[in-house]
């Protein structure tokens, strides 16, 4: 009834789309491409969730401020954000967070360059990512089939490999992973901000020690304090939404999808 129209797509690698054939191709790029056959006359406003926030942002810039209304995240993070907790739990220097980080991304690299020369000609990704019930937290758990199918399939794990190798380049050269993450229109946010009472609780609903409890708790103020900073970072006047429930968590579009879609449609009316 708002007279809105949603469109999403499967980025390349993933569900019916081909993977590119270049290099780590941007996936800002990609969407542009998509946007030029779709668009219509009204301005667009982008919805990203989780990591898709970089992606969202570099878009807005490369349309401009004309074609694009608002971006709106959900639970989003700057890229790199768990180099930069290792960095916070460990004391890590800036220079011994860097090397972490190109380690930790060659790593990943080599590891889906073993799946592609390995596993898939022999076929053993099904022995290694074998089928089965979904993992508790897995939501929707009726998906959880298609999302498993993925680590079968080679155009998933090229995907992974150049966006790895991209990365991997990105922070061997500074770890610039967002050189100009500056977005050109209003901003608004949907997160989880932490309270800090009561217990916390695991998901089966049993009592988590005090110990364990006030490092989730401090963990959870830091990580809602990088993602009202990197939000600032985009936009000074951002405008945000958040969610006090216990169970809201990073998962907030797929646990509290009805959450979600209200907090995003009153920060769309919000933001413009």
């Amino acid at each position: 009834g708002r007279g809105l129209r949603a469109c999403a797509y499967d980025p390349p690698g993933f569900g019916w789309s081909d993977r590119d054939r270049g290099s780590g191709l941007d996936q800002a790029d990609v969407a542009a491409a998509l946007l030029a056959e779709v668009q219509g006359p009204d301005p667009l406003a982008f919805v990203a969730w989780g990591g898709g926030a970089s992606t969202a942002v570099r878009l807005a810039n490369r349309l401009g401020a004309g074609a694009v209304r608002a971006v709106v995240l959900i639970t989003a993070f700057p890229e790199g954000i768990e180099f930069d907790e290792a960095q916070r739990a460990q004391g890590l220097t800036e220079a011994e967070r860097r090397a972490l980080e190109v380690a930790a991304y060659r790593s990943r690299a080599g590891l889906a360059q073993g799946i592609l020369a390995v596993l898939l000609p022999w076929g053993l990704a099904p022995a290694v990512f074998p089928p089965g019930p979904p993992p508790p937290g897995f939501r929707p758990q009726s998906r959880f089939p298609d999302a498993r199918a993925q680590l079968w399939k080679g155009k998933f794990w090229a995907q992974q490999y150049w966006g790895i190798r991209r990365q991997a380049a990105l922070a061997a050269a500074g770890g610039a992973t967002d050189p100009d993450l500056t977005a050109p229109v209003p901003v608004g946010h949907l997160l989880c901000k932490p309270t800090g009472d009561g217990p916390c609780q695991r998901p089966d609903g049993s009592i988590v020690p005090p110990d364990e409890c006030a490092q989730r708790k401090d963990r959870a103020a830091y990580l809602y304090q990088r993602q009202v900073a990197f939000t600032r970072a985009l936009d000074a006047k951002a405008v945000f939404e958040e969610d006090t429930d216990p169970a809201c968590n990073l998962g907030l579009p797929v646990d509290m999808p009805v959450v979600a879609a209200r907090g995003v449609a009153r920060l769309l009316t919000r933001v413009g």
